[in-house]
């Protein structure tokens, strides 16, 4: 129960204030705790912003497993829009848990902070792997041109889903922009067979 309130307030606290601008002393006082009782349940504090991104990490990956079992029969070119719709919904509900993905790990990993980047990088390689197989049953549909390499272009849609998501997080772009309907036309438009409309 205390381990749940300290993560609490710490993704509250770091969503408002950022990851270096909350003090454990602010955090205990936020769980209502002692600052004494956080290092019982977490070595540090960088210790809990790991298990904030690991949460993350667990319930996005959940999100896109159930979402993907509804559509494995409709094709690989809806797999695909469902990464990207699942994705980007997931960012759209859990913005404050996105707010460390965003603005607080890129500034955390690289510093030593290997599991940090580890957590980061599994959240890509789960997105790219999933477009991947997604795109190799639409090619094998003939659902997508023909001429592309397919895992470059699964780096190519993953790199656009995430910019946008990003984008989108910031507000450069609207929740229309990477709405369902804009994801599955634009990436139609991009992938299409030419003798397939």
């Amino acid at each position: 129960m205390t381990r749940q309130k300290i993560l609490e307030a710490a993704a509250r606290l770091f969503s408002e204030r950022g990851f270096a601008n909350t003090p454990t002393s602010l955090l205990a006082r936020e769980a209502g705790i002692s600052e004494g009782s956080i290092y019982r349940h977490f070595s540090s504090k960088d210790e809990i912003f790991l298990q904030l991104v690991r949460e993350v990490r667990m319930r996005f990956e959940t999100s896109l497993r159930e979402a993907l079992e509804d559509v494995q029969c409709r094709g690989g070119l809806e797999q695909v829009s469902c990464v990207l719709e699942v994705y980007a919904g997931f960012v759209r509900e859990n913005e404050r848990s996105f707010s460390l993905i965003f603005r607080d790990a890129p500034n955390r990993a690289g510093r030593g902070d290997d599991e940090v980047q580890m957590q980061l990088q599994a959240i890509h390689d789960f997105i790219l792997d999933t477009i991947t197989k997604g795109l190799t049953a639409a090619s094998a549909e003939g659902a997508v041109r023909g001429d592309i390499d397919i895992r470059t272009t699964a780096a190519m849609v993953c790199s656009l889903v995430l910019g946008m998501t990003r984008m989108r997080y910031f507000g450069f772009l609207s929740d229309a922009d990477v709405g369902p309907q804009a994801v599955r036309r634009n990436l139609e438009i991009l992938l299409r067979s030419p003798g397939r409309g």
